[in-house]
C-alpha cells in the first residue's frame, strides 16, 4: 500500500492555523498534531489498533475514532471530510486485517 497522507480542513475547530495530518502507510499509521511552536507526533502500529471508526455529523467535519493499545486508548481526529474518513478507516482496517493475518499465519507455521 502506498503512503496516504491526508490533513484536516482549516475551517475545522481546533485546526485554524495548524491543520493535523494522518499519514497511513504500509505498517500503520502516524498522527500528526501540528502546534504553533512545537509538532507532536504519535505512531501506531495496524496491530495495535483494535477498533476504527467515523462520526459523520449531518453538518460539518467528520471525526475519525482510533483505538488502541493494551489500555483501549481512543484517539480523536476531527476535521477530514466524509470522504477521506471513509477512506482512511478503509484504509485502516485492511491494514488491521493483514496484521492480524500475518499473526495468525506466523503462529500456525
Amino acid at each position: 500500500m502506498p503512503t496516504k497522507e491526508f490533513v484536516s480542513s482549516r475551517l475545522s475547530v481546533g485546526n485554524r492555523v495548524t491543520p493535523d495530518k494522518i499519514v497511513v502507510s504500509d505498517f500503520g499509521i502516524s498522527i500528526v498534531d501540528n502546534g504553533l511552536f512545537k509538532d507532536r507526533a504519535e505512531d501506531i502500529n495496524f496491530s495495535q489498533i483494535s477498533a476504527v471508526s467515523v462520526e459523520t455529523p449531518l453538518i460539518g467535519y467528520s471525526t475519525l475514532l482510533i483505538t488502541y493499545g493494551d489500555d483501549d486508548v481512543t484517539v480523536r481526529c476531527h476535521g477530514y471530510t466524509e470522504a477521506d474518513a471513509t477512506e482512511m478507516r478503509g484504509l485502516i482496517q485492511a491494514g488491521m486485517a493483514k496484521a492480524t493475518w500475518g499473526r495468525g499465519k506466523d503462529m500456525n507455521g
